[in-house]
């Protein structure tokens, strides 16, 4: 038995054969991870955007009541110095009607 001559050419050819697909399967494999990459990015921007906005939002609601409550604050205040003020002359109003005085001091 003779052994069968072997074309070292061809082996040459399948090997670089092998290398290219290697090479083309691990490019494949590189720009997908890539997608994969750049869409858990997105992914995870859009959720960072809606949560910044979300924040945003809540902060400027808590912001717009502080300033209401300061703004109902001095308005009752206000209101409240009016009424003293007008039940003070009313008093005032009454007591010079029955002939009596009235001690006022103000500051």
């Amino acid at each position: 038995m003779a052994a069968k001559a072997e074309n070292p050419e061809a082996k040459l050819q399948q090997a670089v054969g092998r290398e290219i697909e290697i090479r083309l399967m691990q490019d494949f494999m590189n720009k997908q991870n890539n997608l994969v990459t750049c869409a858990k990015w997105e992914d995870n921007l859009i959720k960072k955007d809606a949560k910044a906005k979300s924040e945003r939002v809540k902060a400027k609601a808590m912001d717009d009541a502080q300033n209401s409550k300061i703004s109902n604050k001095s308005t009752r205040k206000e209101r409240l110095n009016a009424l003293y003020v007008e039940e003070e002359i009313m008093y005032e109003d009454e007591l010079n009607m029955q002939g009596l005085s009235f001690r006022r001091d103000r500051y």
